[in-house]
């Protein structure tokens, strides 16, 4: 299995047209994990932005609508989280993980 990471701006996501258009272009390119940055989100919203092929794995927002920055990855993978952090301002957000024996770090910023 191939592990297909894209690092992504995508200038905001409170659409709903713009939000599916995103989950559905990132299953058409197979994407496993997706470092999302300007996502433009609130914390109370960023739910809103997962499917059931892709789980949100940790997010950073701030308290507008304005900065954020979040890491999905594909349900399916087989990966285990054994770290994540994340600041208070929206700009930077990370996981440490375990995919087939191999220690990986994803961060997005």
């Amino acid at each position: 299995m191939d592990l297909n990471v894209m690092s992504w701006n995508v200038n905001g996501l409170n659409g709903v047209i713009k939000r599916t258009k995103c989950l559905d272009y990132l299953r058409s390119k197979r994407i496993s994990f997706a470092l999302i940055q300007e996502s433009h989100l609130k914390a109370c919203d960023i739910h809103r932005f997962q499917n059931r092929y892709y789980q949100l794995v940790y997010f950073s927002s701030s308290d507008k609508k304005s900065k954020g920055v979040l890491i999905l990855m594909a349900r399916h993978l087989p990966f285990s989280i054994h770290c994540s952090r994340s600041d208070a301002d929206g700009r930077i957000t990370y996981i440490l993980g375990t995919w087939s024996n191999i220690k990986c770090a994803f961060v997005s910023v």
